[in-house]
């Protein structure tokens, strides 16, 4: 399991964890039921006082299987854990950016604007590594994206590539986001409401707001939003990603409790602005 991946896991299952202990479950129990309870920890006088720390120690012990065989036992049984697939960012939306090569800057700088959102754009040119075979790192980012992005300018349809990008999109039943950037959707695309053009940054936050509120796509776009405020690297950008996630309407019932202990698996978590971020979310919280 990737490093990134397993330390997603580590903070679910720790966060769940706790939760049951709070509720009044001894802690001991709570780990020996689930099969993570580690001698080590236990016999290492250095081990943190608080629960949440302590529950950390052990569950950063166990090996990848316990941790999802936990996992599978702690999550809704339709809550599936996997390996985040190549060439995709761990605990990100998936957005394939279906482009001419000859947009590459503006699909690029759109890109960047989405980072912090915690959508991940795939561009070709940008994310594909000059040994591996191009062809195969697009069909596999194709097969496994969330939603494809279509960036409809005069040179779209004179691409070799972007109709069959968006046919395999299609056939997937993904969401399609067709953006009118100085051309129309045709095809299947047609079916599909045109976005409007704009700046990047304006491109950027209208995708936010498309698949933030899609039937399909809502619940892994709160999740990728949880992902960027656990990671964040300074308190600036938690304050900013905490603001950013106040935009979400409603929020996954399942990671409620990664959200409410969150301040307890990064420091920068820590303060009255994202505390305030945390509780209004938990008040929107769905219930599936």
């Amino acid at each position: 399991m990737k490093d990134d991946d397993r330390a997603i896991l580590q903070r679910r299952l720790t966060a769940r964890l706790f939760a049951e202990v709070e509720a009044g479950t001894d802690q001991l129990e709570v780990l020996r039921n689930h099969d993570l309870f580690s001698e080590s920890v236990a016999d290492d006088e250095g081990v943190p006082v608080h629960p949440y720390s302590t529950i950390a120690e052990h569950v950063n012990e166990a090996t990848d299987d316990k941790l999802v065989r936990a996992f599978e036992q702690l999550y809704r049984p339709a809550e599936a854990w996997a390996e985040t697939p190549e060439p995709w960012q761990p605990g990100r939306f998936r957005l394939f950016g279906s482009h001419s090569s000859l947009d590459k800057e503006l699909v690029g700088d759109v890109r960047q604007f989405l980072d912090p959102l915690g959508i991940d754009l795939f561009v070709a040119h940008a994310r594909i590594n000059p040994a591996a075979e191009w062809l195969a790192v697009i069909e596999q980012a194709l097969n496994t994206c969330h939603a494809l992005s279509a960036f409809i300018t005069q040179n779209f349809h004179e691409s070799l590539w972007t109709d069959q990008e968006v046919g395999i999109a299609y056939a997937r039943g993904v969401p399609i986001l067709p953006h009118r950037l100085g051309a129309d959707p045709y095809g299947f695309m047609g079916r599909f409401q045109g976005l409007r053009m704009g700046t990047a940054a304006e491109i950027a936050d209208e995708i936010f707001e498309v698949v933030s509120s899609h039937d399909d796509s809502w619940r892994m776009v709160g999740y990728s939003m949880l992902v960027c405020f656990e990671e964040s690297r300074s308190y600036e950008e938690a304050k900013n990603r905490a603001a950013t996630m106040r935009r979400l309407t409603r929020f996954p019932a399942e990671l409620v409790d990664s959200l409410r202990y969150a301040e307890h698996s990064n420091g920068q978590l820590d303060g009255r602005q994202q505390r305030a971020a945390i509780a209004a979310l938990l008040r929107q919280a769905t219930t599936i």
